[in-house]
C-alpha cells in the first residue's frame, strides 16, 4: 500500500493524491501557524471593549467551555495567566454525563469565574435518524453528520448567551489538531479546496441513500447547521461580537506543557 512519506496517509484515503516525491497534497498545503502571543491577542481585545460603552463591565470575555482540556487550559491562561474576568458558557446536547458536568464546575469554580449551561435539543432530534440511516447504507462522507445539530447549538447558543450578559468578545479554545479539516476532506467529490467540492460529495452520497432526505426535521436542521457553519464569524460579527481564538494566532498548544 503506498502511503505518504511524511503524515503517512494512506492511498485509501478518499481524494488523496501524491505527487513525484510521494508526498500527499495535505501535506503540500499545510502552512506552519506563526504565533504572536498574547500581547497582540490583548491589544485587540481591549481596543474592541473600549468601544463598547454599553457593556457588562463585570466581564472582559466569554468563553466557549467544554470541560475538555482546550477549554480547561485556555480558561486557566485567561484568569491565572491574563487576569481577565471570564464568564464560561457551555452547550448542552443532551449527552454529557455528569462527571463532566461536575469537572467543569470544579475547574470554574477554582478560578473564581462563573458557568453558564443550556441545553439544546438540535443534536437529539438528528442522531438517531443519522445513526439508523448510516448503518442502511454506510458511507465515509456522512461520518461529518453524526454531530448534525451540534454545532447550530453550540454557536448560536454561544452568540445568545453572550448578547444576554452584554459581553462582546468571545473567545474559542479550538486548536489545530480539533479543527474539522479532515472531516472537510472526507467530504468532498474530489480534492479541491472550496464549498462546491462538499455540496457535491454531500449530494452525491444523498443520491446514494435517499432515506437521508425521508426525515424533514433532519433536513432542516441540516441546512441551519450548514448555513450556520458556512461562515460562523460572520454570525458573531453580524451581533456585534469579537470572536478571537488564541490557540490558532496566539499560543501554540503544547501537549508537554498543558
Amino acid at each position: 500500500m503506498i502511503r505518504c512519506k511524511r503524515c503517512i496517509l494512506p492511498e485509501t484515503y478518499p481524494g488523496i493524491k501524491f505527487d513525484e516525491k510521494g508526498v500527499c497534497q495535505y501535506c503540500n498545503e499545510y502552512k506552519a501557524i506563526e504565533y504572536t502571543g498574547f500581547e497582540p491577542f490583548l491589544e485587540k481585545m481591549q481596543a474592541f471593549l473600549n468601544k463598547k460603552k454599553n457593556r457588562n463591565k463585570e466581564y472582559d470575555c466569554l468563553l466557549g467551555f467544554s470541560g475538555g482540556r482546550d477549554s480547561t487550559y485556555m480558561l486557566y491562561l485567561l484568569t491565572e495567566k491574563l487576569g481577565l474576568k471570564v464568564l464560561c458558557y457551555s452547550a448542552d446536547h443532551g449527552y454529557i454525563p455528569e462527571q463532566t458536568r461536575f469537572n467543569m464546575e470544579n475547574a470554574v469554580e477554582r478560578v473564581n469565574s462563573k458557568l453558564v449551561i443550556e441545553k439544546h435539543d438540535y443534536l437529539k432530534k438528528c442522531l438517531k435518524h443519522v445513526v439508523s440511516t448510516w448503518i442502511h447504507k454506510p458511507s465515509i462522507r456522512m461520518i461529518e453528520t453524526f454531530c448534525t445539530g451540534c454545532k447550530l447549538g453550540v454557536e448560536s447558543g454561544t452568540i445568545n448567551c453572550a448578547k444576554k450578559y452584554k459581553i462582546p468578545v468571545v473567545i474559542r479554545a479550538e486548536t489545530p489538531f480539533e479543527y474539522p479539516h479532515y472531516r472537510f476532506n472526507l467530504m468532498r467529490l474530489y480534492p479541491k479546496e472550496g464549498w462546491f467540492p462538499m455540496i457535491l460529495g454531500y449530494f452525491s452520497s444523498v443520491a446514494e441513500n435517499p432515506r437521508w432526505f425521508m426525515k424533514p426535521t433532519y433536513v432542516d436542521i441540516q441546512i441551519k447547521d450548514f448555513l450556520f457553519f458556512y461562515d460562523f464569524k460572520k454570525n458573531f460579527r453580524r451581533n456585534g461580537l469579537l470572536l478571537l481564538e488564541p490557540f490558532l494566532e496566539n499560543v501554540k498548544w503544547e501537549e508537554k506543557k498543558v
